[in-house]
């Protein structure tokens, strides 16, 4: 396997958002040395229930968005159900343009959740200092899902109580806030 990252000097400390927490906590379990500092957002794993991994509902919702055809209609809708706060027009247009720039197909997509929703770490813990952050308000994945990594491996949980699922996108400072307590 290729090493992309190899460009890069280490230790390194990685923050992982959802999915993005899945592939963050593969890679320090599987190169540890490299991995100083894992901050983890709104992550699920093979650890929780499938209902708790991805609700019900968003799962109907975010199926129907990869099905859109209208490249506005689905960035839009993506916005709404990963945020909990009023996104303005300037986001939703760079969201588009980014799209627009980098398509994800809907085959890319429904992979993606796929990917998701079978992912299961290895049963020993990573090697890193670990970090998991939650939002209590998210309507994709519950926070239980990061209670049982904390409860699994010894790391801290830090509960946000309202912001949905795009937690730095919801409450940046907060998210700040909560790396200047472990730095």
């Amino acid at each position: 396997m290729q090493d992309y990252a190899a460009h890069i000097p280490g230790p390194v400390g990685l923050l992982g958002l959802s999915m993005g927490g899945m592939v963050a906590l593969d890679w320090a379990q599987a190169d540890p040395a490299r991995v100083a500092n894992l901050v983890l957002i709104n992550t699920s794993s093979g650890l929780s229930p499938p209902w708790r991994r991805m609700r019900p509902a968003a799962f109907g919702e975010a199926l129907g968005m990869a099905l859109r055809r209208n490249v506005e209609e689905r960035e839009r809708g993506i916005l709404q159900l990963t945020s909990n706060r009023p996104v303005g027009q300037a986001l939703e247009t760079n969201w588009l343009v980014v799209q627009r720039q980098r398509p994800v197909t809907r085959r890319t997509a429904l992979a993606q959740m796929r990917a998701a929703a079978t992912y299961r770490p290895h049963a020993a813990a990573p090697a890193v200092n670990g970090l998991l952050l939650a939002s209590a308000g998210d309507r994709i994945v519950h926070w239980h899902c990061s209670r049982a990594l904390g409860q699994r491996w010894h790391w801290p949980l830090r509960i946000h109580p309202d912001a949905g699922h795009d937690l730095p996108l919801d409450a940046p400072d907060w998210v700040l806030e909560q790396f200047r307590t472990v730095a």
